[in-house]
């Protein structure tokens, strides 16, 4: 299987979109009254968080799918170890990035001020 299935496709791209409207959400409630008007909300934040999580969520699909074509059928005994690497650090993006994650840890806390 070299390609990707037309159901993760879809999949992902609808678990994405609902991650980027998630964050549009969490993002009008964290910035209620910080003086903005709606445009100006639209604009500078809704626009940025939805596509940071969109993108965030599908690189974990494509974590995942990495993770996929990498263990399936291999030989876990053979298995070198810069490609134990990549299995794990793949594995580990792909389960942030599905889960909704992995842009705090991009983030690592440092949000920026919008008051």
């Amino acid at each position: 299987m070299t390609t990707v299935p037309c159901w993760y496709i879809v999949l992902g791209l609808v678990w994405a979109t609902y991650q980027g409207v998630r964050g549009i959400v969490e993002t009008r409630f964290n910035n209620r009254s910080n003086g903005m008007v709606l445009w100006q909300k639209v604009l500078v934040l809704d626009i940025h968080d939805f596509a940071f999580r969109f993108i965030c969520t599908l690189a974990g699909f494509v974590g995942l799918f990495v993770t996929y074509r990498i263990g399936h059928g291999a030989d876990l005994q053979q298995l070198s170890v810069s490609s134990a690497a990549v299995l794990s650090a793949s594995f580990l993006v792909g389960i942030m990035g599905v889960g909704g994650q992995l842009h705090y840890v991009i983030l690592l806390g440092n949000l920026p001020s919008t008051k």
